[in-house]
């Protein structure tokens, strides 16, 4: 208990913008991974469609975008996902990072804010998107760090 608080009282030391690498661990390959901090967060309101992503986050060369949470909510009943890819819109090399997610009208989707980010892209450089029922539109929050 007393090193998460630690680790706790060390994140919140860093400025916003700093990159800081808190902890590592052993990956499914075996190698060791850093655990990363997210350091940026954006407000969206964007109207959706089903056919053409909206750009959320661009991406960096060879980098690639890690979330540590988000908030979508919705007026009307709709499903919404993020996507990754090049371009604009996201529609070069399109990927789906997450399932559909349904939502009721008036309602929204959580991922809840995590100490650490989990990869949203699988590909360095992508961008990430969000597409969703066209006429819809998607207000939120998310935070993530690129590395």
């Amino acid at each position: 208990m007393r090193k998460l608080l630690l680790v706790l009282l060390a994140l919140i030391a860093f400025p916003a913008s700093a990159q800081v690498t808190v902890l590592s661990g052993q990956g499914s390959d075996g190698n060791l991974v850093s655990l990363k901090a997210c350091d940026q967060r954006k407000v969206f309101d964007n109207a959706l469609t089903t056919s053409t992503p909206v750009l959320l986050i661009t991406g960096v060369s060879a980098k690639k975008i890690y979330v540590c949470g988000f908030y979508v909510a919705v007026v009307n009943t709709t499903a919404v996902q993020f996507t990754e890819g090049t371009g604009a819109t996201c529609a070069t090399g399109t990927t789906n990072v997450t399932g559909p997610m349904q939502s009721s009208a008036n309602s929204g989707i959580v991922m809840s804010l995590a100490p650490f980010a989990v990869s949203f892209t699988n590909t360095a450089a992508d961008s990430l998107c969000i597409v969703g029922t066209t006429g819809q539109t998607a207000s939120g929050w998310i935070s993530y760090t690129i590395q």
